[in-house]
């Protein structure tokens, strides 16, 4: 596959990615959707990390020098993408963490310590 080819492959693969997290932002957990959309989800991101990996930095460097607006579109999607991520992220974070207690223990004043050696 080409440097070109990869590119718009990756780009392809943002398009499903953004689409999967704005489904997963709503979507219930009871029904058993989440799971599934979050399953396609990791399986969506491991592609497009294995084509981002399968570009070595001076291929990457000659794409943007020749093609700077596909370039430039790919980046708006993966900012777009990681802004989804930390709005899916915060709810849950709220809402299955408990906050710990924190109590003042109260320390009992030692008694006196006999040291009888007989």
């Amino acid at each position: 596959m080409t440097s070109m080819q990869v590119l718009s492959e990756m780009e392809k693969k943002l398009d499903e990615l953004i689409a999967n997290a704005t489904e997963l932002r709503e979507c219930e957990e009871e029904n058993g959707e989440c799971a599934s959309l979050k399953h396609k989800q990791e399986m969506l991101l491991n592609t497009l990390l294995k084509m981002n990996n399968s570009l070595d930095d001076s291929e990457k460097h000659l794409l943007w020098q020749k093609s700077p607006e596909l370039y430039s579109n790919l980046e708006k999607k993966i900012v777009r993408l990681s802004r989804l991520n930390q709005k899916l992220l915060k709810p849950a974070q709220h809402r299955y963490v408990k906050k710990a207690r924190i109590h003042k223990r109260k320390f009992k004043k030692p008694k006196q310590l006999s040291l009888d050696l007989n």
